[in-house]
């Protein structure tokens, strides 16, 4: 997966599957980290909303993250069961 300044670039219709270790924001920006892998999007951004809203609550779990090309639907979000069913 690319990276730009020590964060993890997620390209359009690319997935990240793992572990959700947390949710951060600052200022600026709202981060998630993913079995290790930081990404961050701009805060009041559509991805951002989606990540607080969504996302937060799944700390802890095994989640996809798909980024998409949609300015509606920026990222779909599954929560990933045992044995690798979502």
């Amino acid at each position: 997966m690319p990276s730009e300044n020590g964060k993890t670039v997620l390209p359009p219709w690319s997935e990240i599957v793992g572990t959700l270790e947390g949710v951060f924001a600052d200022d600026l920006s709202v981060h998630i980290k993913v079995d290790g892998h930081m990404l961050s999007f701009a805060y009041g951004s559509r991805e951002s909303e989606i990540i607080l809203t969504k996302l937060k609550p799944l700390i802890g779990c095994k989640v996809g993250i798909l980024k998409t090309d949609s300015a509606d639907n920026p990222l779909c979000i599954r929560l990933i069961m045992n044995g690798g069913q979502s």
